[in-house]
């Protein structure tokens, strides 16, 4: 019963990592693996501040938004396109090398080792 909507990711490299859990959806974990050894260590950052892409859209700042509100953005941002003819953002491109991480990740499961993305 512990995780109700347990959907996360965490991405790593080399110069740091982000995570993210759809269950604290206004939040997104950074850590900079170059931060000095005392500062050192995944820190919060809150989507819902005013800088953020879309805030100043929705409630005053700290308000949450929530899994819903995607949805308004990416119809905003569709829209906004269509009608300043501009090129959709992701498009079929963006699907396709999405679709090659996918793979690429499935190869690496099967081989036990690392697959160059570029190669698919």
């Amino acid at each position: 019963q512990g995780n109700k909507n347990a959907l996360s990711f965490e991405i790593n490299g080399s110069k740091g990592s982000v995570r993210f859990a759809l269950e604290r959806i206004n939040e997104l974990e950074y850590f900079n693996a170059e931060d000095p050894d005392d500062q050192s260590g995944f820190k919060v950052i809150q989507t819902s501040e005013a800088a953020h892409p879309y805030m100043s859209a929705w409630w005053p700042v700290g308000h949450v938004i929530g899994y819903e509100h995607t949805f308004v953005h990416e119809m905003h941002e569709f829209t906004q396109a269509i009608s300043q003819d501009k090129a959709t953002s992701p498009d079929f491109a963006d699907g396709v090398k999405v679709s090659q991480v996918i793979e690429a990740v499935e190869r690496s499961i099967e081989k036990g080792q690392w697959i160059q993305v570029s190669s698919l």
